[in-house]
């Protein structure tokens, strides 16, 4: 018989149910039975902890987050632990190179390529903008949230969908602020994968999102980004990226600037240039409430074929309340 175990992970008493045995056949069918019922935003992790989404906005409100998280400034005074200051070519762990999870092509590049390159990458907020890596090549990119949270796309961490699985975390490394050889906040290795059961069990476009726990604070010193949800039409909101394009060489970060073209419930599109290897960068807003705010999570190109605005925009799934509850929970776990 399949038995559960309860742990806290918050000082907010957050109870995670972890499956702690599931080996035999009967065992996983019911498994998936479970997570086939649950809330597409329910959070699992690669260590098999699942987090329902009640428990969550229950966190969210015990800590009085339950529309917006500032962004907070880099502090330069910061002590840091956990940080390997080894170069990106003084890592021989590494193995062969993995794939893109996603191809570049021109069809991402809406009309004339704008994107700009930032260089160097220590102004807030590129330095909390992470190059992660894969084997030591340009995978995709995140956005730390906390000092050892960073967002990113859930098909960086998963293959999605219920015949989907967890990639290995000992491939990965997580570089702040990198700008090409200059590696000034040094790099994390990861010490869990998270995402939600829409991406991880349905395999739906609309919940590709994830995060990845460090093995360090680094975010102290980088700053990290704010993020927000709201029910209301962002059209016309400037929208900004930030990542670390595959068809750039390694580890420079490429910036740019449009304005949300469509808001839908679970999807924001716009026409950032963007390409493989920048997915699970940011799409943000800056203002004076929320600071440089998350809206968005990019993870897809032009879907060629489809109607608008799938056929012509760039997208990514939206931070809406489940989201947000989703981040707050990775962030405080």
């Amino acid at each position: 018989m399949r038995t559960k175990r309860t742990i806290a992970i918050t000082s907010a008493a957050l109870l995670a149910v972890t499956l702690a045995s599931a080996s035999a056949s009967a065992d996983l069918a019911e498994v998936e039975k479970d997570l086939d019922s649950l809330s597409p935003y329910t959070a699992v992790s690669d260590d098999g902890t699942i987090v329902e989404a009640d428990e969550m906005q229950a966190l969210a409100e015990s800590i009085g987050s339950t529309e917006m998280v500032r962004s907070s400034a880099p502090d330069p005074d910061a002590k840091l632990s956990g940080v390997d200051f080894r170069s990106p070519y003084e890592h021989t762990h590494l193995g062969p190179a993995v794939a893109l999870p996603d191809e570049y092509n021109v069809d991402s590049i809406i009309g004339s390529d704008d994107r700009v390159r930032v260089s160097p990458a220590t102004s807030f907020p590129a330095s909390a903008t992470v190059n992660i890596t894969r084997n030591g090549g340009n995978y995709c990119t995140g956005w730390l949230i906390g000092p050892d949270t960073v967002i990113t796309a859930g098909h960086c961490l998963h293959s999605g969908g219920p015949n989907g699985s967890w990639y290995p975390r000992n491939q990965y490394l997580a570089w702040p602020g990198r700008d090409g050889g200059s590696t000034p906040y040094g790099s994390c290795s990861f010490t869990s994968f998270h995402s939600v059961v829409g991406w991880t069990q349905n395999g739906n476009s609309s919940y590709d999102y994830g995060a990845g726990k460090l093995n360090c604070n680094v975010g102290n010193a980088t700053g990290t980004y704010g993020f927000r949800w709201q029910t209301a039409s962002y059209n016309g909101t400037t929208s900004y990226n930030r990542g670390y394009p595959g068809d750039k060489p390694t580890g420079q970060q490429w910036m740019s600037t449009d304005q949300i073209r469509h808001s839908h419930d679970l999807q924001l599109f716009y026409r950032n240039d963007t390409v493989g290897g920048h997915s699970g960068g940011p799409i943000y807003l800056i203002n004076s409430t929320c600071g440089v705010c998350g809206i968005s999570v990019h993870a897809y190109g032009i879907w060629q074929g489809q109607p608008t605005p799938w056929g012509n925009h760039n997208y990514g799934p939206r931070i809406t309340q489940g989201a947000f509850n989703n981040f707050i929970t990775w962030r405080n776990a």
